[in-house]
């Protein structure tokens, strides 16, 4: 990028991950990610009151319940039909409306017809509020539940790792420009990128595989923000795809690229990410992923996340955790 700043040691990539040394000349032919928010979705765990009084002051277009985002809805079933593929959803409390619920797939009409009215239940879905405050959901999942007294701070990836947020450390960067929340446990495997010398760009790094010592590959995630005033000429900030492209390079050091962006995505709570992945090996022949989100904010900086995992070795539940992250992250 021409009168760009020096970029050297963005990341130390090769010092971060400490096993990868052989790029890959293989190409990607699929725009398939692991850090995918249509196929990981987190949903937020809300009681229907809340949902049918947002739904009246709002029509779901601000405030804290949003229309087009994922819930875990817990209620009481009013009604259903015959085929199983729909039903009502009302409040533990008394209220007039309800929510109209239909089954996305075979898998959540099975779901339904085990299910009778009057059973109380959580209901996983996408919410969607229209023009004239009728509340319907999508749903994906179904459960009976003996809960009614539903914590709004709880979020889960459907019925697994279900975290309060209440007791997940937060941290900041950009003095508190951005700000995300990450499992308790990965504290323990916490390191400051500048602060350990590990490179010029502010962020974390999460060594996931060494939680427990869980596994002897390499898995990390990288949570940092790159600073367009510090890093980039001033007459060069405007082009974001070329900043992009070069904090590839620097990280990865190399002068080509494949195809930037892999993937560009609205998400369902707000944020735009692209997608850029590329595949590494070790002399040992162990295959690991480096996946990159990158994320630009109104402040002109760009969020960046790395995720760095070995394709036969990684457990689903790392990537999960770290899809939790991502989404309650606040900019």
């Amino acid at each position: 990028m021409r009168g760009r700043k020096k970029t050297y040691k963005i990341l130390s990539f090769a010092l971060l991950t400490a096993v990868v040394v052989t790029l890959c000349g293989a190409a990607f032919l699929s725009v398939k990610v692991a850090l995918d928010t249509e196929t990981h979705v987190v949903y937020q765990h809300v009681d229907a009151r809340t949902i049918i009084d947002a739904a009246e002051k709002t029509a779901g277009k601000s405030g804290v319940i949003r229309k087009g985002r994922y819930y875990a809805v817990s209620g009481i079933i009013d009604t259903k039909n015959k085929n199983n593929k729909k039903l009502t959803l009302k409040a533990f409390s008394t209220t007039a409306k309800v929510i109209s619920c239909s089954a996305s797939d075979e898998e959540a009409a099975n779901a339904i017809s085990a299910l009778n009215t009057g059973d109380k239940v959580t209901v996983y879905g996408k919410l969607d509020i229209d023009l004239l405050k009728k509340i319907s959901l999508e749903i994906d999942h179904i459960e009976k539940t003996d809960i009614e007294a539903v914590n709004d701070s709880i979020y889960s990836m459907r019925t697994k790792l279900a975290m309060d947020i209440r007791d997940m450390p937060e941290r900041e960067l950009a003095d508190g420009k951005v700000s995300y929340r990450i499992p308790k446990d990965w504290e323990a495997v916490e390191h400051d990128i500048v602060d350990e010398e590990l490179g010029a760009m502010e962020g974390y790094q999460y060594k996931l595989n060494e939680i427990g010592r869980k596994s002897e590959y390499a898995e990390s995630f990288f949570v940092c923000y790159f600073d367009t005033d510090s890093f980039v000429a001033e007459n060069d900030r405007g082009n974001k795809k070329l900043i992009e492209e070069a904090i590839l390079k620097d990280i990865l050091k190399t002068d080509e690229l494949k195809k930037f962006p892999a993937r560009n995505v609205t998400t369902y709570y707000g944020a735009k990410y692209k997608y850029y992945q590329d595949t590494y090996r070790k002399l040992s022949g162990d295959k690991y992923q480096a996946e990159f989100v990158f994320q630009e904010l109104d402040d002109g900086g760009i969020l960046v996340y790395l995720y760095i995992y070995n394709t036969q070795h990684t457990k689903e539940s790392a990537r999960d955790e770290i899809m939790l992250t991502m989404r309650l992250a606040e900019t």
